[in-house]
């Protein structure tokens, strides 16, 4: 699902394939206004030729910890359980495929919006033709948690931390960012009181999303614990970017994704290197990111605006060009 919601694209960073943290093919044109087009086919939650409900390989570092390590690869995903304590748990992403992998994390929380339905709404809002019922199903039944993307080189986030509810199930969605061959999704279902498990970790950093932008505080060169939320009223992502021409600005940047082939690579000089998962309305996630000393980064959010008929948030101005001393 997290392969359909937002087209990505595999970025070449020197000898590695950089995480592709942003949607750069989420646009046809520069003029992705009234007349954008987002090409993704509708999400498949449900058992079929693109998805794959795997076994459970339980690998955790530390089950009294409740830190698990999650291998992504194309065929199956390990390290989950298929039962987990509600409270607050740790994933951390192994990288067992040479292409970039996603993990976004789905809650359903309205018992009779089935999946079937979901897909259904997910191809209707993310299609060809944004359709605001459908985009508003999605918003008040589901709970998208975030999650992360992981590659062989250039990730700053591959730690995230949640707070699971009790006696809910969540779908653990382990997609290609490149387009490969298939989506692996794993059932995990939660029992027991909403306190059974630890508490928030300490962040030292925060990232609020909101329409039209991004709230940060705290931010510092090093690895870091931060809090991601979403305190506006429709679904946001986080994606990051690293500038590694100082002669480029923000707005160079920006260009350069609405502007470009959405089939290509964006340029050398614009390095994606982080994905901090797709978020509905209040949900919070705590992101372990390595910014570098004197990195530039652009923060960029490309879900459709159900405010202007679909328009990507970036181009109504959610992006913002962080500068790390």
């Amino acid at each position: 699902m997290t392969r359909l919601l937002t087209q990505r694209a595999a970025v070449r960073a020197g000898i590695g394939v950089a995480v592709a943290g942003l949607a750069v093919a989420a646009t046809t044109s520069a003029t992705a206004g009234a007349g954008y087009r987002h090409s993704s086919k509708a999400a498949n939650l449900s058992a079929g030729a693109e998805t794959v409900l795997i076994g459970r390989d339980y690998a955790a570092v530390s089950p009294a910890a409740k830190i698990f390590v999650v291998g992504l690869s194309g065929k199956k995903t390990t390290g989950l359980p298929e039962t987990m304590t509600p409270g607050y748990h740790t994933f951390v992403l192994k990288q067992l495929a040479k292409g970039v992998r996603d993990l976004n994390i789905v809650r359903f929380k309205d018992p009779t919006y089935t999946k079937k339905k979901a897909d259904r709404d997910f191809g209707l809002a993310f299609g060809e033709t944004f359709n605001a019922k459908a985009y508003h199903r999605l918003v008040t039944r589901l709970v998208l948690e975030g999650g992360l993307a992981t590659a062989n080189t250039g990730v700053v986030a591959a730690q995230v931390t949640l707070k699971l509810k009790p006696n809910s199930t969540y779908f653990f969605d382990n997609a290609d960012d490149n387009g490969g061959p298939s989506e692996v999704i794993t059932k995990v279902t939660t029992t027991g009181p909403e306190t059974a498990t630890g508490a928030a970790p300490k962040a030292t950093a925060t990232i609020g999303q909101k329409e039209y932008a991004f709230l940060i505080q705290g931010l510092k060169a090093g690895t870091q614990i931060v809090k991601l939320g979403n305190i506006g009223s429709q679904i946001h992502e986080l994606g990051i970017g690293q500038i590694t021409d100082p002669t480029k600005t923000e707005q160079d940047a920006v260009d350069a994704l609405l502007n470009s082939d959405p089939n290509a690579a964006p340029p050398d000089w614009l390095q994606f290197v982080g994905f901090g998962g797709i978020h509905t309305p209040k949900d919070t996630e705590y992101l372990k990111l390595h910014l570098n000393h004197g990195g530039r980064y652009i923060f960029v959010c490309f879900m459709p605006d159900a405010n202007s008929g679909g328009t990507p948030h970036i181009v109504r101005g959610m992006h913002r060009l962080v500068e790390i001393p």
